[in-house]
């Protein structure tokens, strides 16, 4: 009996951390304060898996808050994140708002492709194909997209042709930024074919 006191005890006070997290990145308010999370978390698998977690909240601030953190873990430490990546591609379809989104897909974008698990491939090249083909998508998501489809294209070559048309459309109508950065990836898949 003692035992299940302690694993009951123990998911309370993991339940109580995590809605003491949850306020505190509702308070977050300043840069400093998203990178001194960020380099705890670097060293701190629970917290990462809150982080993770507080990013799908329904709560528009705290999602934001913690998905810009796990953002800046992956300027530090790309490698910690690789236990969460599936969890986040899982993610990524039904996430609440946006800079989530953003976040997300900047961190897959600067993971490593062989930290990605292999039964996660195939959904996350068919998410960033449809933010591709999505012409009210943002920006930022697309541009991580294409970085993400290109990485792929040196582990599935085959890829190269339907992802090259993909950029193409997706630059046809696009501001300048987004234009220059889907030329050099459409140079960069060039390379790989010939």
């Amino acid at each position: 009996a003692e035992k299940h006191e302690t694993e009951a005890e123990t998911l309370q006070m993991t339940a109580e951390a995590g809605e003491e997290l949850a306020r505190m990145m509702g308070r977050v308010s300043s840069v400093e304060e998203i990178t001194m999370v960020a380099h705890s978390a670097v060293n701190d698998t629970n917290l990462l898996s809150q982080l993770v977690t507080l990013s799908s909240s329904t709560e528009k601030r705290v999602g934001f808050m913690s998905a810009w953190a796990l953002s800046k873990v992956v300027d530090t430490d790309p490698g910690v994140l690789a236990p969460f990546l599936a969890m986040m591609i899982d993610a990524l379809p039904g996430v609440p708002n946006e800079s989530v989104q953003r976040s997300f897909m900047r961190v897959l974008m600067k993971s490593e492709i062989s930290d990605i698990p292999q039964s996660h491939h195939a959904r996350l090249i068919e998410y960033c194909m449809a933010i591709m083909r999505e012409q009210a998508a943002p920006v930022a998501p697309k541009a991580y997209g294409m970085e993400i489809l290109a990485t792929f294209c040196t582990l599935y070559p085959e890829m190269v042709n339907e992802v090259a048309g993909a950029v193409q459309l997706a630059i046809n109508d696009a501001a300048g930024g987004m234009k220059a950065a889907g030329r050099k990836i459409i140079l960069r898949l060039g390379k790989k074919q010939g």
